[in-house]
């Protein structure tokens, strides 16, 4: 646990996911749960993972849209977690990065970043709840805290 709050204490990205996802496990090595002859035994949430780590890593609501729901009717919105990547490639060709993506996309969440090269082109008004983002820590600063649109717009 101590070399996964030194990952993130050095992080220089971020994440920003749908809230709902909080608590789905993330099948990633640095997200496994290990048990006394350290064997993988289960994946942490995002959320389990804040309960265990309390100050040190603690999700924050970042982007929503008061005016728009979720498909269960819930306000949307997404949260924002402090991340570390690592910069090696595995020998079948995957990044830290890469195989977070891959892993969110498996879980049925879209790249708001596929197709748009910097952050301030992302149409943030048409997100659905359904989609995530990684950004640098300058970029960052170009993903609104809140969206508005109109009451009952697509």
């Amino acid at each position: 646990m101590t070399n996964l709050v030194n990952r993130l204490k050095k992080g220089y990205e971020y994440i920003i996911y749908p809230e709902m996802m909080g608590d789905i496990s993330i099948e990633l090595l640095k997200m496994a749960k290990y048990d006394e002859e350290e064997n993988i035994i289960v994946h942490y949430s995002i959320n389990e993972l804040s309960k265990e780590l309390g100050k040190a890593f603690v999700p924050i609501e970042y982007l929503s849209n008061p005016n728009r729901v979720d498909v269960e009717g819930h306000p949307l919105r997404f949260m924002l977690i402090h991340w570390s990547f690592d910069k090696g490639v595995t020998p079948e060709g995957y990044t830290d990065e890469s195989a977070t993506v891959e892993t969110m996309k498996l879980k049925g969440l879209k790249d708001m970043r596929e197709g748009v090269t910097f952050a301030k082109d992302i149409d943030y008004g048409n997100l659905t709840g359904y989609e995530f983002g990684i950004f640098g820590a300058y970029e960052i600063g170009d993903v609104p805290k809140n969206v508005s649109m109109e009451v009952g717009s697509d």
